[in-house]
């Protein structure tokens, strides 16, 4: 479920950097992301997490460097190779 969950949040809305590069973080709401369809990676780090939310799936935002993410436990496969 959770891969489901990503590959909708990865593939079906679009990497927007302008929220990023601003200068100043833009936050969107999760309906904000999926409304506009795109954001940049905090908004859908935001969508993704309030999804896992609602399956009661565990997961960590991983913060670093000007970035964040989302960690879920599981076994997935190598799919990009990194």
């Amino acid at each position: 479920m959770a891969q489901r969950l990503l590959d909708f949040v990865t593939e079906e809305l679009d990497y927007d950097p302008s929220d990023a590069i601003s200068g100043i973080e833009v936050l969107k709401r999760p309906n904000e992301v999926l409304m506009t369809k795109s954001s940049d990676c905090s908004g859908k780090v935001i969508l993704y997490a309030s999804l896992l939310e609602q399956t009661n799936i565990d997961y960590r935002l991983v913060y670093f460097d000007g970035h964040i993410a989302v960690a879920v436990e599981g076994e997935y496969g190598n799919r990009n190779g990194a």
